[in-house]
């Protein structure tokens, strides 16, 4: 079978997972997806949506991939245990061949700011750009920068590294050390974030999270409403609310009061990894053994390793300008395209004295009278067991409502 973009053409054979080389037959179904009909009987379906996984065998030569970021040109800014790596044009090129463990990366321009911890003397924040691979002045001052959990690039291009040992903000050549000294709840950061009004929010590794305004600290933890102390993310969505990811579920913070979402709430992990808004206003939310979890506002939905997600503890986020969602994992990389064509909802039969199976024949009934409806999706792209329906009462629910 050949697949053409009106340039070039791409073939898939028994080896790339079609059933059987000879095709007799092709049909385009609602979702997108294409069938082909084999001679033997066999039947395939191929879909540009769904999941990709990469690791060593596809050229990322690594296996746990811990930070992501999207490139300028419209590639992959890929952090791993074995270094940097970027992806473009489905190719992936190795920079530098030092033994790195990259635990967070942030852009800048046509390059990236690199944070790796692990290595003594040879962490903390380096550069990638036009030159290549260089290491930020470390030693004296900034000696507990080998310890790097998290790179945050403000609105005004200043730099702030959250490590073991509190907050180093680096702007050009000047540079500004934060911790508990200077009041800093706790020197052991693991994330960084920032919300609309230019505060800066730190968590940390079991007191919760530092905010600081400038001149000052001052600390949210589960007193004020914080699900748990333990702040692993921190993500501002479009409206300006923050999202807190911790070790024991996701806080929501709109500047006043929490709203905590966990496994009760359709959470399919408490441990969070990372969290970030899509181009549809969704919430991507990694998780460290529940795989991705994806809210739109009113419902939770999950992708796992029973959809074809490669390993379900997932590290780091990143989406691209296609809105294809990149996925950094325990075991590689993850590439995985939403489908946004929804499934065809078919209504079975209505049962209210009578029982229907031609729902247009429902004559009026009395109020009080019980209605049973009977119905199911037809959806190539859902697990059935995963399969989840919303539906309203015309003139008296507003949509969303259940």
């Amino acid at each position: 079978m050949l697949r053409s973009d009106g340039e070039h053409f791409v073939s898939f054979a028994t080896d790339d997972g079609l059933a059987h080389n000879t095709v007799g037959a092709i049909h385009e179904d609602f979702q997108g997806g294409v069938w082909f009909g084999s001679e033997d009987g066999s039947l395939s379906r191929y879909d540009r949506h769904g999941i990709v996984n990469l690791g060593g065998r596809e050229g990322l030569q690594a296996d746990r991939v811990a930070a992501l970021a999207t490139s300028s040109d419209g590639g992959v800014w890929i952090g791993t245990e074995q270094g940097l790596r970027h992806r473009r044009d489905g190719e992936f090129a190795i920079l530098g061949r030092r033994r790195m463990p990259i635990g967070t990366l942030a852009t800048f321009g046509s390059g990236v700011w690199v944070g790796v911890s692990g290595v003594e003397g040879k962490g903390g924040v380096w550069r990638y750009g036009e030159s290549g691979l260089h290491s930020v002045a470390q030693g004296g001052a900034y000696q507990f920068q080998d310890m790097v959990n998290d790179l945050f690039l403000d609105d005004g291009g200043k730099l702030w590294v959250g490590t073991e040992g509190g907050v180093l903000a680096l702007d050009g050549d000047r540079s500004e050390s934060f911790t508990e000294r200077q009041g800093l709840i706790l020197d052991q950061v693991q994330a960084v974030g920032q919300d609309l009004a230019g505060l800066l929010y730190f968590g940390t590794s079991g007191r919760g999270v530092s905010v600081y305004d400038g001149l000052s600290f001052t600390v949210l933890t589960t007193a004020d409403g914080l699900t748990d102390d333990h702040v692993t993310a921190i993500h501002t969505d479009p409206e300006g609310d923050l999202w807190f990811g911790t070790q024991g579920g996701l806080s929501r913070y709109d500047g006043s009061r929490f709203v905590n979402y966990t496994t009760r709430n359709g959470l399919p992990h408490n441990r969070v990894e990372d969290i970030l808004t899509d181009g549809s206003g969704r919430r991507w939310i990694a998780t460290h053994g529940g795989g991705l979890a994806v809210f739109d506002g009113s419902t939770w939905t999950a992708v796992d390793s029973r959809d074809g997600l490669g390993d379900n503890r997932i590290n780091s986020l990143a989406v691209d300008g296609d809105g294809g969602l990149w996925l950094g994992t325990e075991s590689g990389l993850t590439h995985y395209v939403p489908n946004e064509t929804a499934p065809r909802v078919r209504l079975l039969n209505v049962r209210t004295d009578t029982l229907y199976h031609d729902p247009s024949a429902v004559s009026e009934v009395e109020a009080g009278t019980r209605i049973t409806l009977a119905y199911t999706a037809i959806d190539f792209e859902t697990l059935p067991a995963k399969r989840r329906y919303r539906f309203r009462v015309a003139g008296i629910d507003s949509p969303g409502d259940r």
